[in-house]
């Protein structure tokens, strides 16, 4: 044993193959919303299910489940040595850990019981939520920002950004809260809670959780929450601003400690009481330097106040300036009365020059009225072609349905023909009758796991590094579906990392020798009607007559326990479309 035996542990530890009849079914179980779930790091999951059995010793390590990861984060060894049983559990927090096993509430009190946590380790627990599509752990816990609705009219109002789970419930949010603006325990208070760019809806009912009165789902939604003060007469004046006009207090108890902290240790709660401690020392130096703010912000004001009074002493001398330059423009107002006289014998000369200009201005309007009629005869016909070309650009824009083994797939027709030789080239040339089904979608009897890898590269034209998980057996797989769909670059570029890895690339049936093909690594530019020059590529697809059973034409060797034909079906069951 190289870590010695947890601390905290409680229950008498049972032989290993007991463990694992009692542990093993408690990790297949789904998630469920409210449940618990806590962190182990993959070492020590690894340690002990090797101890108990559920691995051997020489097997390797099994891709986790749920939260498990293949490389661990911390690199700590949880294991016990020589078969040993492994010493306290090692723990992680979920959004800071690459190799981390969650496991439910029920599996960690037992397993916690029999090993108890290694030195500097904290139980890391973790809610499960429900984000409408989908029922997962919550990694992250949300942002709100909190302030006194009495004090939203002041814009230097107070708020503080406290960070609350989407699974807590109101009584614990409105005690805090209460805590953070030292509200007495005399004085009533209630909620409200809004969503950006929304009305705040009231938070009353102090048993339900936050996140599902404000129908919060994602980890990075900012809600604003307002805590309104009764007045000494029990009466509700401070709400915010268009909030519901109602005198319903709230209901429910307040909890002073989250959903989190029922299960902490007695230092653990000692660490919070010292950041809560240091969290008011620092709101106390805060309210002290806006003090010295305020200080300084009023001598500001006061020695603007006396730069204005100075402003307006120089301001009188202006004045006095304005009158003697008025004297001087009187003088001036008598020579322009002169020069006045002259302009209107001007004005006669200019009106006889103007006549002429008039007659030669008409000569220019008919040339440019005659000019303009040729311009409008243009501008018609090119609106006209212009609308053509609208018309041709959204029939080449326009979106596709595919039906890849039961996943749908929406994407653009000039993607799927990026490819001029591959499989959608041909099958979306016109060339060809197809049938959709009844939701307009095109059906195609393929696995679609990996489609959308096929569907990323035609819309990129090449392998983005890291979208891939690097994995040989993945690329073989994806490889199949890939000479599937006669994406040669895709092709080219699996076979390499397949031959990186040092391994074969995938299996050949006895009597079958594969194919010989050239592939190139990026999206080619000819169109779907040219062929490739120097070499003749004719894949083959499967023909189905109405009625009648598929005539399957080979276009690519079979490769063992896959089929390489594709068909076309319709709700109705007639014909689908090949390519040859």
């Amino acid at each position: 044993m190289s870590e010695s035996k947890g601390k905290m542990a409680s229950l008498s530890m049972p032989e290993p193959p007991v463990q694992r009849a009692l542990i093993e079914p408690m990790f297949h179980r789904p998630y469920m919303e409210g449940d618990f779930w806590y962190g182990i790091t993959l070492e020590w999951m690894h340690s002990w299910k090797t101890y108990v059995g559920i691995l051997s010793k020489k097997g390797s390590r099994p891709a986790g489940r749920r939260g498990e990861r293949e490389k661990s984060s911390d690199g700590q060894g949880a294991s016990g040595g020589s078969g040993g049983p492994p010493g306290g559990i090692f723990t992680a927090k979920l959004q800071h850990s690459h190799g981390l096993a969650m496991v439910p509430e029920d599996a960690w009190n037992t397993l916690f019981g029999w090993y108890g946590l290694a030195d500097g380790h904290h139980i890391e627990k973790c809610a499960v939520y429900n984000y409408g599509d989908k029922v997962e752990i919550e990694v992250n816990h949300n942002p709100f920002k909190v302030m006194l609705s009495n004090s939203l009219k002041d814009p230097a109002c107070e708020c503080h950004i406290i960070r609350f789970s989407k699974a807590e419930r109101v009584g614990h949010i409105e005690w805090k809260i209460r805590e953070t603006f030292h509200v007495k325990r005399s004085v009533q208070t209630r909620l409200w809670g809004r969503l950006e760019g929304e009305d705040w809806q009231p938070l009353f009912d102090r048993e339900k959780t936050i996140g599902k009165l404000l129908d919060i789902d994602s980890d990075f939604i900012k809600p604003d929450l307002a805590l309104e003060v009764s007045d000494a007469d029990s009466i509700w004046r401070g709400r915010p601003a268009r909030a519901e006009n109602t005198q319903m207090n709230a209901v429910g108890q307040f909890y002073k400690f989250s959903i989190f902290e029922d299960l902490s240790q007695s230092w653990e709660k000692d660490v919070h009481d010292q950041i809560d401690l240091i969290g008011r020392n620092l709101i106390q130096k805060m309210h002290q330097n806006f003090n010295n703010f305020m200080n300084r912000a009023r001598d500001n004001l006061t020695e603007r106040e006396l730069g204005i009074q100075d402003s307006e002493r120089h301001l009188e001398e202006r004045e006095n300036e304005i009158a003697e330059k008025m004297k001087l423009l009187e003088e001036r107002e008598v020579k322009l009365g002169a020069q006045i006289s002259q302009h209107n014998q001007n004005v006669v000369a200019f009106n006889k020059d103007r006549e002429v200009m008039v007659a030669q201005m008409e000569e220019e309007r008919q040339e440019l009225k005659k000019n303009r009629d040729e311009f409008e005869t243009e501008k018609k016909d090119f609106q006209d072609e212009l609308k053509r070309m609208s018309q041709l650009h959204r029939i080449q824009e326009s979106r596709v349905k595919l039906d890849i083994g039961g996943q749908q797939f929406t994407t653009a027709l000039q993607t799927l023909q990026k490819e001029p030789y591959c499989f959608f080239a041909r099958m979306f040339s016109g060339r060809h009758s197809m049938e959709t089904n009844a939701d307009g979608s095109y059906f195609i009897d393929r696995d679609g796991t990996h489609f959308r890898y096929i569907l990323n590269y035609l819309r990129d034209g090449e392998v983005k590094e890291g979208t891939m998980p690097d994995n040989e057996s993945f690329y073989n797989e994806l490889l199949i579906e890939a000479e599937h769909y006669q994406i040669r670059g895709l092709v080219e570029h699996l076979k390499n990392l397949i031959r990186q890895c040092g391994k074969p690339k995938r299996r050949v049936s006895p009597g079958e020798s594969p194919p010989e093909r050239s592939y190139s690594t990026r999206v080619s530019g000819r169109s779907s009607g040219d062929s490739p020059p120097g070499r003749s590529y004719s894949p083959r697809m499967p023909v189905r007559s109405t009625g009648d059973s598929p005539i399957e034409t080979p276009y690519s060797p079979r490769t063992s326990g896959r089929s390489s034909y594709s068909s076309y079906s319709s709700s109705t069951g007639t014909s689908s479309f090949g390519v040859r």
